[in-house]
């Protein structure tokens, strides 16, 4: 399921960088403005089933009703968080629909773990803005 969520984060990358590339251009021709919006409706068409395997909106209702193949591929997305377009929204919005479900021993330490892996990271990450900030003002 990794294999997955890392490919489909790669696939929104590229559509993503393509709207990129191509609203640079969207002003200059009719031609530049075709190849935005054909870029942008791909980007939108594909969106649904790239945020989360099988559709973020289908697999936040499957995780609501306690499926536990949905609620383990939740686990992975949030384990290894990918980089792209929105992934901490669906990141936060797995979380919250996993705080409002039983969830089996196991799974539920896996979730208590990647939040306090989170919050580990967040408070280094401040800790960092800290110093940073203290060498600025010398």
């Amino acid at each position: 399921m990794l294999s997955t969520i890392q490919a489909n984060a790669k696939r929104m990358n590229e559509l993503y960088a393509r709207i990129s590339e191509t609203v640079q251009h969207r002003d200059e021709s009719p031609a530049g403005l075709l190849a935005w919006k054909e870029a942008c409706q791909e980007f939108h068409r594909e969106y649904g089933t790239l945020a989360f395997p099988g559709g973020l909106s289908v697999g936040i209702e499957k995780i609501k009703a306690g499926d536990l193949p949905t609620i383990e591929v939740a686990l992975v997305y949030l384990e290894h968080t990918p980089y792209c377009f929105r992934s901490q929204y669906v990141a936060t919005t797995l979380s919250r629909a996993l705080n409002k479900v039983a969830l089996p021993e196991g799974m539920a330490s896996r979730l208590i773990q990647w939040r306090e892996a989170k919050k580990e990271r967040r408070a280094k990450r401040y800790s960092q803005l800290r110093a940073a900030n203290a060498a600025r003002r010398g």
